[in-house]
């Protein structure tokens, strides 16, 4: 499971909203809500389609 720290300075950075996100990588708004915060951890799948939208690798979506 993936811890994505960064995903929502990444997302912002993209200039997407959570709904444009959901939209574009198929992943549950609810869904990226709850990562953004942390109270949700990303499988292996989630991650990589996230990061392939969001135009970065997987493991550049973890951290603080």
């Amino acid at each position: 499971m993936y811890e994505l720290g960064r995903l929502r300075e990444e997302r912002k950075r993209s200039r997407l909203t959570q709904e444009e996100l959901s939209i574009l990588s198929g992943v549950n708004r609810v869904t990226i809500a709850r990562l953004e915060t942390g109270a949700a951890r990303a499988t292996r799948e989630t991650a990589h389609k996230l990061a392939r939208v969001l135009k970065v690798r997987p493991e550049e979506l973890s951290g603080p």
